[in-house]
């Protein structure tokens, strides 16, 4: 069974924030998952990748470097570790 949305994406970010990924690869996998992040209908997810979307857009805008865009993203409250990732 996969694990819900908010906890790949919150994978994703981590693995970011943590440099397994560059803020690069994180931006190719997360702009298509967000696209229609709606239509999951998972709250969670929705709120999650709200927060996400609303950093780099800022960042953008504002044309910050990518350490302190990352810096920013690891302020983001992840889901806990202890969860249970197989109840949805």
């Amino acid at each position: 069974m996969p694990a819900p949305l908010e906890f790949e994406i919150a994978d994703e970010l981590s693995k970011c924030i943590d440099g397994r990924y560059s803020l690069e690869e994180f931006r190719q996998w997360f702009v298509p998952t967000s696209l229609d992040i709606e239509a999951s209908g998972n709250q969670a997810a929705i709120d999650l990748a709200y927060r996400i979307d609303g950093i780099l857009a800022e960042a953008s805008s504002a044309n910050w470097k990518d350490d302190d865009i990352v810096e920013e993203l690891a302020h983001i409250p992840l889901v806990p570790v202890g969860e249970n990732r197989n109840t949805g």
